[in-house]
């Protein structure tokens, strides 16, 4: 970081209004709306930056404390959002200033992850950050649920109705099971909950299909979304999830009841989500919405947390080069049993891949496989090793189905 920039917590009396004028041009916000968002994020997650000198702070971020699932284990993530730096400052540097600031604060509390949706891509990888992921978007008439859901058995036993506050635990119970199955996808914490609840504004409703002893299957938080003049409107989803396939096709049944008003269906989807696997035929259409970026901070710890195949018992050196966290930049020994790793220092192995820390992160979470990035020049080690690489890290497409 640069000597003349400061970078730490803010004061909320002293520097909340310029957090908002900051919010306001990068992000073309409304002050009012500007400050809820800083406010209910809460101030001890924002952090400032300011040159030597300067009254005010010309850039901010907001830390979001939350976990993501890899190999089926909470892996603690630190996520990024608000990124903003004043018109009159941009372009010296500031912004990644900032990052690098922020980088080396999580990786110094120990944090094995940061994760951000990036307005722009090339900032975040001067700072170590890489594409390991995808958001998309699914689109499905409604019209269409009804006949072509696969496998369908009646539903025997399960009844639709409208959730309430009291039936939260269950609701997060049934998340908890659905995500620590999908590489990628966030172990919530309630800035996100809060964000199903309303999105932009418009606050979502549950329902929830239950069985016959009155316990939650399958839930989804909905809107509509009304066309002028026509008077129809789209569904839209916040959230969906089951614990059950018979209670997640009677979630999609319900929603295709929405038929006689409703055009389409729109929520968070990949092409190999749970929802779109129900449906037997091509009668959706996904695009992609944004790619995410991951940030390994705190390598050791990164390698810990998460799962691994639980068939696969593998040892491989990660002879890893990270310029900005020179903590991280040493040969790590993994051992991987059990759908455990342990990692400790060591020296190069002939079992071993070197790679950049923005390579790893691709590799972690399974965006690309050893021998992919291998092609592309980013990972070298020899052909057993490459081979291991691919097995101790498989866990299928990440994806993630929130944004922040």
């Amino acid at each position: 970081m640069s000597r003349d920039v400061v970078y730490g917590s803010i004061d909320e009396a002293r520097d909340m209004d310029a957090l908002v004028r900051l919010i306001g041009y990068a992000f073309a916000s409304e002050p009012k709306g500007a400050r809820e968002w800083l406010t209910k994020a809460g101030a001890g997650n924002l952090r400032a930056a300011r040159r030597s000198g300067a009254a005010a702070a010309e850039a901010c971020l907001l830390r979001i404390p939350m976990g993501q699932y890899f190999g089926g284990k909470s892996v603690p993530m630190s996520g990024i959002a608000g990124v903003a730096v004043g018109p009159e400052s941009r372009g010296g540097g500031l912004a990644t200033a900032m990052m690098t600031a922020c980088v080396r604060e999580i990786a110094a509390e120990g944090i094995a992850l940061s994760t951000l949706y990036a307005s722009t891509q090339h900032l975040y990888r001067k700072v170590g950050y890489e594409v390991a992921g995808m958001a998309y978007n699914a689109t499905v008439p409604v019209s269409e649920i009804a006949r072509n859901l696969i496998a369908a058995d009646g539903g025997v036993g399960l009844t639709v109705r409208a959730l309430t506050e009291s039936d939260e635990p269950a609701i997060r119970e049934i998340y908890r099971q659905w995500a620590m199955a999908t590489p990628g996808t966030l172990d919530r914490g309630n800035y996100i909950w809060n964000r199903i609840k309303v999105w932009r504004e418009v606050p979502h409703s549950p329902f929830g299909i239950v069985n016959e002893a009155g316990q939650l299957q399958a839930y989804a938080y909905i809107s509509q979304d009304r066309h002028l003049p026509t008077g129809k409107h789209d569904v839209k989803l916040s959230d969906i999830a089951w614990n059950d396939a018979s209670a997640g096709r009677a979630l999609l049944a319900f929603l295709g009841g929405f038929t006689t008003m409703a055009n389409d269906l729109k929520f968070s989807a990949s092409p190999t989500h749970p929802a779109i696997g129900l449906l037997g035929h091509t009668i959706y259409s996904i695009s992609m919405k944004d790619p995410w970026m991951v940030r390994i901070c705190d390598a050791e710890a990164a390698l810990r947390e998460r799962g691994y195949p639980r068939g696969v018992r593998a040892s491989l050196a990660i002879d890893l080069y990270d310029p900005l966290v020179t903590d991280n930049s040493t040969c790590w020994a993994l051992e991987v049993a059990g759908g455990d790793g342990r990692v400790q220092r060591g020296a190069p192995t002939g079992n071993a891949i070197r790679c950049s820390v923005q390579t790893l992160s691709q590799l972690y979470c399974g965006y690309l496989t050893a021998s992919d990035l291998s092609r592309r020049g980013l990972i070298t080690g020899s052909a057993g090793a490459i081979e291991t690489a691919d097995m101790v890290f498989a866990g299928g497409a990440p994806y993630m189905t929130d944004f922040f």
